[in-house]
């Protein structure tokens, strides 16, 4: 599949003027009241009539206080974050991972700015780049994309830009203004597509569409081994461990073999964890990135396999231990010099995870290879 971003990178100044659907509203919720049960939204996404009441009132729930601001206020960015890195630090990221040399050239910020970028944009470059890397297969074959707390539809917005035509993209989100929104959004942005709102009993009934809004409690309708990608961005963070193991157990049934599965949250925010991958998982990717907002805020990939994927999984929680050991060193004070433990959030200690994590793949690495024999 070849990428083409020549469409990528403008946005109008009022995209998120736009007006509500009341009886679409008024449908979600009595659905939700009657059919919602275990998977309706946690009380974290209890929100009030002035926080729904528009579309630009919701920024700041779903990109957050620094995420909603336009790249052309530096001064309102660093004054709100308090640290005058975040855009440098981000452009500074992109660049790294921008092999393809998509990023307009030039003074990049001046143009993105221009183009009415907001922080949340740059976010959204880097979950794209990092997709990229990974889920371009140079066929012009239609990618079929599963994404569980979509909000507005950020991301369905650029895997559209980036791939005219060439994705299905279905939204599963849990909060009734988000559901009404990303298809009042989705609309307006692709109104040459199809974006539907599903309200049947029968993935059937939507499996043309090319945008397809679904409410988390009827995510039932869709068939397994379905999608080529499935994505959560910073929405487990918000749930309790019931719904985030249902979720990870709901990629591993719904992506396809070999699919991509692409996670990025918190896990220092309301939910702490445990966070237990499915065994199958092949780890690609675990870091920190320039949009962790808090110190243990991983984005992950990996690819659903068959048989026991642990050993990868081991090795790079070993590194990430370690990149956390070296960001907590870096916060502390200049004059300090001694090098603090590796971090350990559930008393056990760090050094004896670490020995665990290597015996681990040690032992994982001589099945795999006994296997071979």
């Amino acid at each position: 599949m070849q990428s083409n971003l020549a469409t990528l990178w403008g946005f109008s100044a009022d995209r998120f003027h736009l007006a509500p659907n009341p009886a679409r509203m008024e449908a979600i919720i009595a659905d939700m009241q009657a059919n919602g049960g275990a998977l309706a939204p946690s009380a974290h996404w209890t929100l009030g009539d002035s926080e729904t009441a528009t579309m630009d009132s919701m920024l700041s729930a779903w990109v957050g206080s620094v995420g909603m601001l336009p790249l052309a206020d530096l001064k309102q960015i660093d004054a709100v974050s308090g640290d005058p890195r975040i855009v440098p630090g981000l452009l500074a990221y992109l660049r790294a991972l921008d092999t393809r040399r998509l990023l307009p050239q030039g003074d990049t910020l001046a143009h993105l700015a221009a183009n009415h970028y907001r922080v949340t944009d740059l976010h959204s470059l880097i979950d794209l780049f990092l997709l990229l890397a990974h889920l371009d297969n140079g066929t012009d074959e239609k990618i079929r994309v599963l994404e569980v707390g979509g909000g507005f539809g950020r991301l369905a917005e650029v895997l559209q830009r980036t791939y005219p035509g060439r994705v299905q993209h279905v939204l599963i989100d849990a909060v009734p203004s988000s559901l009404m929104y990303a298809e009042v959004y989705l609309k307006a942005r692709f109104p040459h597509l199809s974006v539907v709102y599903a309200q049947s009993e029968s993935f059937a009934d939507v499996a043309e569409a090319d945008i397809v809004i679904l409410p988390s409690w009827r995510s039932d309708i869709l068939p397994e081994n379905l999608f080529d990608l499935c994505v959560n961005i910073e929405s487990f963070q918000e749930m309790d461990r019931v719904h985030v193991e249902y979720y990870y157990d709901y990629f591993n049934t719904r992506s396809r073999q070999d699919g991509l599965i692409y996670i990025t949250n918190s896990r220092d925010y309301v939910y702490k964890g445990p966070w237990e991958t499915p065994a199958n998982w092949e780890q690609l990717f675990k870091h920190r990135t320039p949009r962790s907002w808090t110190r243990n805020h991983p984005t992950e990939i990996f690819r659903r396999r068959t048989g026991d994927r642990r050993a990868s999984q081991y090795l790079h929680e070993y590194y990430y231990q370690a990149e956390l050991a070296a960001f907590d060193q870096s916060q502390q004070p200049a004059t300090t010099t001694a090098t603090p433990p590796l971090p350990s959030a559930d008393g056990v200690p760090a050094a004896c995870k670490l020995r665990r994590c290597l015996g681990g793949l040690k032992r994982h690495l001589i099945s795999a290879l006994s296997t071979l024999r």
